[in-house]
C-alpha cells in the first residue's frame, strides 16, 4: 500500500505534468493569435496579436476585414524589450480612461493588462475574456523570465541565428562570401577581402551543385568562433596552465583566483572555502563532462567563467546589504529624487506614474510629490506654475505602495510639497492611511523626544512623509499656519493661454525668485499628523543648534549648498550630523540637468535631489554611488563625518587613505554600431577612462582609437589614479566612436571606486538611457593599493 508521502509525490507530479501541458497549450493559442483590443490616449483599435514560432517575438496587426492594407503591416514586439506586464488598470493611459464610469463598466480592469516597454512607453491592451488576459500573461511572463535567466552561450547561440538569417539574402538557408562581407559590415568589423575569404574558407564551406561556395548555419558558427577569437584571454589560460597545456587542475585555477584575482585575500582559513569553489566552477563553467569528471577547466569553460557575473568587475559582497543599518538615519546618504513625477524637462515634461515606478525600482528611498488641488475635490501632483500635465494624488500612492519595496526593504521617504487647500489636505491624509496603512510611521511623543532618529533598521518596510507641520498639541480641528517654507520650485506667477508666454513667465519667475523665499501656508491637522519628519527652512548654523530638532530636515538649494561648501564645510559636517539636509537642484536647471553631487556628499548632506529622468553622466555617478550595499538606497557615511567629539582632526579632509587605482584597458567584444551609422562605415572605437570624485580627484584618459574595428578592438593601454576620498568617487568607461565629429558614445559604464574587484574583469556596457548592450563589453585588468 502506498505511504502518504509517496501519494504526495504522485500528486506533485501529476500537477506539474498539468501546468505544462496547460502552458504548451496556452502557447499554441496565442500562436494561432487572438484578438485585442489596443488602447491609446484618443481611441481603441482592434488588432490581431499572435507569438512567432521563436518564443522571442509577439506580432499585432489589423485584423482581416479593417481598414485598406489589412493584415499587411505587421508591427512587433521583441519580448526582450519588455520590462513588465502590469494587470488592470495600471498605466497613465488607463489611468486617464479609468475615470470615465462607460470605460470601467464595458472594460473592467480585470480585462486589462499592459506590457511595459525598457523605453519606457507601454502597450496597453483589452481582452474578450478573463481566460485570454490570463493566457496572454501566464506565457508572456514565463518567456520574459526564460530570456532574463537565459545563460550568455544560450543568449549568443540565438544572437548567431539571427544574424544567419538576416544575412541570407537570397533566402536559401545558405551564405555565399558575398553575403558574409555584408555581415562583417554590419557586424561593426572590417576585414581585406583577402583576410575575409580565409576566415569564410576555414569556417569549412560547402560546395554545392551549380552555386558558389557557401557555408550553413555551422559553418556560420565556425565562421563566427574565428572572427570571435579573444588571444589576450587565451594567453592569460596557457600563462596558469601546466606545461602550458589545454586544461586547469583545480590548483591552476586556485592560483590563478588568488594571485590574480584576490579573491578570498586577507582571510586565514580558506582550504575547504576554496576546494569547494573551484569545484564548483568546474562543474558549472566547463562544457565538456570528460572533463567535469577529472576536474579539468578547458579554455571554453575558462572564457564562459570569466564571463560570469561572479568575475565582473562589480563586487560580489557590494550586490548584498552588508553595511551596517542600525545607525541613526542622519548617518546614511540617502538615494533622492527631484519631482518624481516628471519624465521629461521641468516647464512642460510630462507627469506620469512611470516616473515614480522607474525612480522607486532603482533603488530611490525619497521621493517628491508636488502636490495642488485638483478637480472634482481630487488632490492632483504637478509641477507648480508650469505647462507640466497632471497626474493623481491617489494613484501615485498606489503604485509606491505596490512598488515602493521590490527593490529595497529599507524606508521610503515622501517628501511632500503641499500647496492644496485644507479638504483636499484632509482627502490627502485619507489617502495615505488608507493606502499604506500600517506601513505608514508617524511619530508618538517618545519618538520626537528621542535625540537622533530611528534606524534604517528600525524603519524597515515602513514609509513616513516628510513635509510642513504644525506645532505639537494643538486641537484636533486646528487649521494653523505652518513654518515658512523654503520655496522649491517656481515664483507665484499667474499662467494664460499662451504657452510660449507661459513658459517664458515660468523662467523669469525662476530666475528672479530670490534664495529662500519664505512662503506660509495653512495645514490640516490631518494631514500634519501623518508628518513624521518636520521640512523647515535653513536659518543658518547658530540656530539650528540652538532651536534645532531631530526630526526635522533643512531643506537647502543648490547655490546655497555651493557657498556653505566653500566657506564653512567642517562646520556643515558637523551639522549633519545632527540634522537631516536635503539639497534640491537650483531652480534655473529647467532642462532637468543635474549638479555634481560629490561637494554635497563630502559635506554630509545625507539627502541630495536627483532628476533620474537625466541620463547625464552626473545621474550615472550618483546612480553607481547607490549601486553599492545592496542597492539599497542607504549608504553608510564614512565614519569621520558620524564622529561627534568637536576636537576631531582635519574633519575637512577626512581620515581616509588615499588610494592608488590602476586601470589597463585590454580589449572589447561586440561593440554596436550607432543608429545613425551607415552600413560602410566601420567604428573606430577609443575608450575614456575617467575617475569622478573630489576636485583632486577628478582626471580623466583616453587610450588611442583602433581604426575599423568595432567588433573586437584591442588596446592594452594604462592609467594611473591616485583617489585621496575613495568613499565618494567614481569609475567610469565610456566606448566613443572617433570616427564621428561629435565622438558619439557607444557605451558607458559607471562603478564605485569601492566596488571594483581586481583583476581581470569584464565590465558590462550599457546604451545611453542605462540598458544593458546585450554581450558587449570591456576586458580590463584593475589594480587598487592603499598608500
Amino acid at each position: 500500500m502506498a505511504s502518504d508521502n509517496e501519494t504526495s509525490v504522485r500528486v506533485d507530479e501529476g500537477a506539474v505534468a498539468e501546468e505544462e501541458a496547460n502552458y504548451r497549450k496556452a502557447v499554441e493559442n496565442l500562436m494561432r493569435g487572438s484578438d485585442l483590443l489596443k488602447l491609446h490616449p484618443l481611441r481603441t483599435l482592434k488588432r490581431s496579436f499572435s507569438l512567432e514560432a521563436d518564443h522571442e517575438n509577439i506580432v499585432y496587426r489589423a485584423p482581416f476585414g479593417i481598414g485598406l492594407w489589412t493584415g499587411l503591416t505587421k508591427t512587433t514586439i521583441n519580448l526582450r524589450s519588455v520590462k513588465e506586464i502590469r494587470e488592470g488598470y495600471a498605466t497613465d493611459v488607463f489611468n486617464r480612461k479609468e475615470k470615465s464610469a462607460d470605460f470601467c463598466a464595458k472594460h473592467p480592469p480585470e480585462l486589462c493588462f499592459s506590457f511595459v516597454m525598457t523605453s519606457g512607453q507601454t502597450v496597453d491592451l483589452i481582452a474578450s475574456d478573463r481566460e485570454t488576459r490570463e493566457m496572454w500573461i501566464l506565457v508572456t511572463r514565463k518567456l520574459i523570465d526564460q530570456a532574463q535567466q537565459a545563460k550568455r552561450e544560450e543568449r549568443l547561440e540565438k544572437w548567431l541565428i539571427k544574424q544567419f538569417y538576416s544575412a541570407d539574402v537570397s533566402g536559401d538557408g545558405f551564405l555565399n562570401f558575398e553575403e558574409c562581407m555584408l555581415l562583417l559590415a554590419k557586424m561593426n568589423l572590417q576585414f581585406s577581402r583577402e583576410q575575409a575569404e580565409i576566415i569564410f574558407k576555414a569556417a569549412g564551406v560547402l560546395k554545392l551543385k551549380n552555386r558558389s561556395e557557401v557555408l550553413d548555419v555551422n559553418g556560420f558558427h565556425r565562421f563566427y568562433v574565428r572572427l570571435s577569437a579573444r588571444p589576450e584571454l587565451r594567453a592569460l589560460f596557457k600563462r596558469y596552465a601546466w606545461k602550458r597545456g589545454p586544461t586547469w587542475t583545480l590548483e591552476n585555477l586556485y592560483r590563478f583566483l588568488v594571485d590574480e584575482q584576490k579573491e578570498w585575500e586577507g582571510q586565514s582559513d580558506i582550504g575547504q572555502d576554496l576546494a569547494e569553489t573551484c569545484g564548483w566552477m568546474v562543474e558549472t563553467f566547463e562544457p565538456l563532462e570528460e572533463n567535469k569528471t577529472l576536474n579539468l577547466l578547458s579554455f571554453a569553460g575558462f572564457r564562459n567563467l570569466m564571463l560570469n557575473s561572479r568575475q565582473m568587475i562589480f563586487s560580489p559582497r557590494c550586490q548584498m546589504v552588508y553595511q551596517d543599518m542600525t545607525h541613526p538615519l542622519q548617518h546614511y546618504f540617502i538615494a533622492s529624487s527631484h519631482n518624481t513625477y516628471l519624465v521629461d524637462k521641468q516647464l512642460m515634461g510630462s507627469s506620469s506614474i512611470e516616473g515614480y515606478i522607474d525612480t522607486v525600482l532603482t533603488g530611490c528611498r525619497c521621493l517628491e510629490l508636488d502636490c495642488w488641488d485638483g478637480p472634482n475635490g481630487e488632490p492632483m501632483i504637478t509641477h507648480g506654475y508650469t505647462m507640466s500635465s497632471k497626474m493623481d494624488f491617489k494613484h501615485a500612492l498606489v503604485v509606491l505602495r505596490d512598488y515602493g519595496f521590490k527593490t529595497s526593504e529599507y524606508p521610503l521617504i515622501l517628501s511632500l510639497e503641499n500647496h492644496c487647500s485644507a479638504p483636499q489636505q484632509q482627502k490627502m491624509a485619507h489617502y495615505l492611511k488608507e493606502i499604506f496603512a500600517e506601513r505608514l510611521f508617524t511619530a508618538t511623543k517618545a519618538d520626537t523626544e528621542r535625540l537622533t532618529l530611528p534606524s534604517p533598521e528600525e524603519l524597515r518596510g515602513c514609509v513616513f512623509i516628510v513635509a510642513k507641520k504644525l506645532p505639537d498639541g494643538l486641537p484636533d480641528d486646528a487649521l494653523e499656519y505652518a513654518e515658512g517654507d523654503v520655496q522649491s520650485k517656481t515664483a507665484t506667477g499667474v499662467l494664460n493661454g499662451n504657452k510660449l508666454g507661459n513658459v517664458l513667465q515660468s523662467i523669469n519667475n525662476l530666475a528672479q525668485a530670490p534664495v529662500g523665499l519664505l512662503a506660509a501656508s495653512k495645514v490640516a491637522k490631518e494631514l500634519s499628523d501623518c508628518v513624521f519628519v518636520r521640512e523647515v527652512p535653513f536659518r543658518g548654523f547658530v540656530v539650528a543648534k540652538d532651536n534645532g530638532h531631530s526630526h526635522a530636515m533643512d531643506n537647502i538649494p543648490e547655490p546655497k549648498m555651493r557657498s556653505l561648501v566653500q566657506d564653512s564645510r567642517e562646520e556643515f559636517i558637523r551639522h549633519t550630523q545632527r540634522h537631516l539636509v536635503r539639497v534640491y537642484p537650483d531652480g534655473l536647471r529647467t532642462d532637468s540637468s543635474n549638479m555634481n553631487p560629490i561637494p554635497a556628499m563630502a559635506s554630509g548632506c545625507q539627502i541630495v535631489a536627483f532628476n533620474y529622468q537625466n541620463k547625464s553622466r552626473e545621474t550615472q555617478v550618483y546612480r553607481a554611488l547607490f549601486a553599492d550595499n545592496g542597492g539599497c538606497g542607504y549608504l553608510l557615511k564614512p565614519e569621520f563625518m558620524r564622529q561627534s567629539p568637536p576636537g576631531f582632526p582635519d574633519i575637512s579632509q577626512g581620515s581616509v587613505r588615499p588610494l592608488r587605482l590602476k586601470v589597463r584597458v585590454i580589449s572589447a567584444q561586440q561593440l554596436p554600431k550607432l543608429v545613425a551609422t551607415s552600413d560602410k562605415d566601420i567604428t573606430d572605437p577609443y575608450v575614456v577612462v575617467e575617475v569622478f570624485g573630489s576636485d583632486r580627484d577628478m582626471k580623466i584618459c583616453n587610450t588611442n582609437s583602433v581604426q575599423n574595428n568595432g567588433f573586437n578592438p584591442t588596446w592594452e593601454e594604462e592609467f594611473h589614479f591616485r583617489v585621496h576620498d575613495p568613499n565618494l568617487a567614481v569609475l567610469r568607461f565610456e566606448v566613443r566612436d572617433m570616427d564621428r565629429r561629435t565622438r558619439d558614445v557607444i557605451g558607458q559604464y559607471s562603478i564605485a571606486v569601492g566596488c571594483v574587484q581586481e583583476g581581470f574583469r569584464h565590465v558590462p556596457l550599457l546604451d545611453s538611457q542605462e540598458q544593458p548592450l546585450d554581450l558587449t563589453t570591456l576586458f580590463v585588468h584593475i589594480e587598487k593599493t592603499v598608500r
